[in-house]
């Protein structure tokens, strides 16, 4: 596979095909996850953060309401297959968020709360090195001149997973931008 840019990552890039409207078989979707991970942890694509949307990986994950319930089945099924693989990384689950109120510091949030301020972004997985998650690593993407200097990182708790090891709330601004952006990530 070749690096990307900004692209997103299609089942066909996998090597897999999407069937339009129908749910794919829970193998053939633990397969697309497996083969993402095992093809990004090898090809530099955890350094470029290429993720994988849920929306990509079962067609019924597409509309919205279904955001949640799919991204937390994809990122169960990582963490077993990272498990299973060995793979020295964690796995992350990235949500987009509407902007608007801050989620706040060390509080609680659930899933209906966080579907109810997701944007127009489907949830990805990700794989990221140990010490370098979103939320950990903050202060050096601003030393770098990422992100501005009034970045918000913000642990949460997410009490409605198990496999959920940590989850952090961020809000940033890139430094060539206007706006903020408001996402949550959940890792395991």
């Amino acid at each position: 596979m070749q690096p990307r840019s900004k692209e997103r990552l299609r089942a066909a890039d996998l090597g897999y095909s999407v069937s339009s409207g129908l749910k794919m078989p829970h193998e053939e979707w633990v397969q697309v996850i497996e083969n993402w991970m095992l093809t990004i942890s090898q090809d530099g694509g955890i350094e470029r953060y290429d993720d994988l949307h849920i929306d990509i990986i079962d067609p019924l994950w597409t509309p919205k309401p279904a955001w949640m319930n799919g991204g937390l089945e994809a990122f169960h099924a990582a963490i077993k297959l990272r498990n299973t693989h060995k793979l020295p990384f964690t796995v992350g689950l990235g949500l987009s968020l509407d902007t608007g109120d801050d989620i706040g510091q060390g509080g609680s949030v659930s899933t209906s709360d966080l579907q109810a301020r997701l944007n127009w972004t489907p949830p990805s997985l990700y794989l990221f090195h140990p010490g370098q998650e979103p939320g950990k690593d903050s202060h050096r993407a601003i030393q770098e001149g990422v992100i501005d200097a009034d970045a918000i990182s913000a642990r949460l708790i997410f009490a409605d997973a198990a496999t959920v090891s940590d989850c952090y709330y961020l809000k940033f601004r890139r430094v060539s931008s206007d706006d903020y952006t408001q996402s949550v990530f959940l890792l395991g």
